[in-house]
């Protein structure tokens, strides 16, 4: 997938986590305008949650010296972070199959893990929003859109009380599993009762609370949601059935 260069810099900038204020202007300005560059971030992101929730440090240091001549081009010295997002990078944008496969050979584990179908799977639902209505967003909403998710629990749980936000319950759920509160994010979702009519809420509904089924290892009940988003077809239905194959395979 092609992005320019700049977009590229920004990409890098934001895994260093070095953004100016302006530059995280241009980096959430082209997240909500560009789906081409959404999906690459995605990407990357999912790449880096499975690395890093797998790996030691010192096993990253050590595979990444193979991608020594593609930090090259830098023309800087990189700190190890450096090199292991640029790593990272590599991987997702998948240099080479050769590369890529050596990299699977180090790093993938035998068998596959919960925790780590989680970091490949998990990805918090966005708040969509052009630039110009940015500013009309409920703050419960900003602050979950700039993942500040600690901050905008509390206000989550006033706006999901509002009927016409029935929605925030699902920005409330992966806010709370994003700061690690999988029981309450799990109760959350249980209490939603959602209307046949509502059709993406109930989707919505399923995939989370499989997923933080899933997060609490709670095999069972979480292939249990995914298999019913299977059953009703929609938007995740080619995740679940991955994710219901993936699941067998740790049964076996």
């Amino acid at each position: 997938m092609a992005i320019s260069d700049e977009a590229y810099q920004l990409m890098m900038k934001y895994l260093d986590d070095e953004l100016s204020e302006e530059e995280q202007l241009q980096f959430e300005n082209l997240m909500e305008e560009s789906a081409e560059f959404r999906q690459e971030v995605k990407h990357v992101d999912a790449v880096a949650a499975t690395i890093f929730a797998q790996q030691k440090s010192s096993d990253i240091a050590e595979i990444s010296a193979v991608f020594d001549e593609f930090e090259k081009e830098d023309n800087v010295p990189l700190s190890g972070q450096r090199k292991v997002n640029r790593l990272v990078y590599a991987v997702a944008a998948g240099i080479s199959v050769l590369l890529v496969a050596t990299f699977l050979l180090f790093l993938r584990p035998s068998n596959v893990s919960p925790d780590q179908l989680f970091a490949e799977n998990y990805q918090s639902l966005p708040i969509n929003v052009s630039s110009r209505n940015a500013s009309e967003l409920p703050e419960a909403l900003e602050l979950y859109r700039k993942g500040r998710y600690s901050a905008a629990i509390p206000l989550l749980e006033v706006l999901a009380d509002d009927p016409g936000q029935r929605q925030s319950v699902i920005y409330l759920s992966n806010a709370l599993l994003e700061t690690g509160a999988t029981e309450e994010a799990i109760n959350t979702l249980k209490d939603l009762q959602v209307a046949d009519n509502e059709v993406f809420l109930k989707q919505y509904r399923h995939w989370y609370l499989g997923m933080a089924y899933l997060k609490n290892n709670e095999l069972a009940l979480s292939r249990a949601q995914f298999e019913q988003l299977l059953k009703e077809g929609g938007i995740y239905r080619e995740e679940a059935r991955k994710l219901i194959e993936a699941m067998n395979q740790l049964d076996d």
